[in-house]
């Protein structure tokens, strides 16, 4: 099944007053979240804190999903995700005007965390703390492509628990 891309045109960026094309779609780091390293922040200030199975919260420097911000010096293996490709999140969904952190231009920009609830409505877009989750336009749920390259739509009234386990390794 093919993802269709939707244009929703450019947006100007926060940093330095430059332009930059905004996207619809971002990898899935899992679901620790609450710290950032790069910012010697052990609490960012999230709604959503959650520690991962690699005992961290910071999902942009040790994400537990299939790729994060510091991802650049880890190799991933399909091996490496333990529940399975068919059962793991690779990309999902996000509306740009909902978050202002959803670029293609920043590495920080083309990651989401399931740590923050699925179609989170009331997070401001410029907060990225609580902006940096999976959301999207369709009535009922978001779309997310696998690791085995299957894309379905992801319900929004998903357990936390099951919604949790998609995104990260090992499945829990």
């Amino acid at each position: 099944m093919l993802v269709p891309i939707q244009l929703r045109g450019w947006v100007r960026a926060t940093l330095k007053n430059s332009w930059m094309g905004v996207t619809n779609y971002k990898a899935n780091m899992g679901a620790n979240w609450g710290a950032d390293e790069s910012q010697n922040l052990d609490d960012i200030g999230s709604r959503w804190r959650n520690i991962g199975f690699n005992n961290s919260y910071d999902g942009q420097a040790h994400g537990d999903g299939v790729m994060w911000r510091d991802d650049y010096n880890k190799r991933m293996r399909a091996s490496k995700i333990k529940d399975g490709l068919s059962k793991t999140f690779l990309l999902g969904e996000d509306v740009p005007e909902a978050n202002r952190w959803n670029s293609w231009a920043y590495a920080n920009n083309v990651f989401g965390t399931c740590a923050i609830p699925l179609n989170q409505e009331d997070a401001h877009p410029g907060w990225w703390p609580d902006s940096m989750g999976f959301r999207s336009d369709h009535p009922g749920g978001v779309m997310f492509a696998y690791a085995d390259g299957a894309v379905s739509l992801v319900s929004t009234d998903v357990a936390d628990l099951v919604y949790v386990s998609a995104s990260n390794r090992i499945g829990r």
